[in-house]
């Protein structure tokens, strides 16, 4: 018998892929991460341990670059609230209960983060997940940044390639990036 969440999945993605053959009207700015005042970050959390990736990095930005407005909105894969894993400001999170039939994200929240005019979202989730697709896709960031892919084209405005597996380091990897974008390097005199 069908799993009810595959069936969702199914939909879903044929229903995304409906939506990316129309154009949104959305303008692009590159922004140097020392100049963001708002970052966003879309990820997926199946454990404590990412949790607490997600957090470390929320307070990393916020120390090394002085960015105030960080919100990160997780999709935890199971249908239970874990002792864990708790809304705090600058991390909500929703989980599959908040699916709708469409496999997209059916919450005040994630709309709200939808709508956030973000100078950078980073969407740092492995896969193809379809809630998360949506958030990015309809997202008002002026800049979406996320995994290099052919399939992931439509989603981004830059795309880096990982070469490997250990997150601190894509995460530094990324940041370089960042940091390149619009470098106003300071004149000797």
């Amino acid at each position: 018998m069908f799993n009810i969440l595959k069936i969702k999945k199914i939909i879903g993605k044929r229903v995304l892929k409906n939506i990316l053959k129309k154009k949104i009207n959305r303008k692009v700015r590159f922004c140097n991460i020392k100049e963001a005042n708002s970052f966003g970050i879309i990820c997926v959390v199946k454990d404590e341990n990412d949790y607490k990736k997600i957090l470390k990095l929320i307070k990393y930005l916020r120390d090394e670059f002085g960015i105030r407005g960080i919100k990160a909105l997780a999709f935890y894969t199971k249908k239970d609230n874990p002792h864990f894993l708790q809304s705090r400001l600058g991390f909500d999170f929703y989980n599959i209960k908040d699916l709708n039939w469409f496999c997209f994200p059916n919450t005040i929240i994630s709309r709200n983060f939808i709508n956030e005019n973000f100078d950078i979202l980073l969407d740092i989730t492995d896969g193809d997940i379809v809630a998360q697709q949506f958030t990015l896709y309809y997202s008002k960031a002026s800049l979406k940044v996320g995994t290099f892919s052919k399939k992931n084209k439509p989603f981004y405005d830059l795309m880096i390639d990982f070469k490997g597996t250990d997150f601190q380091e894509n995460i530094n990897h990324v940041v370089n990036y960042l940091d390149m974008i619009n470098n106003k390097k300071e004149d000797s005199k």
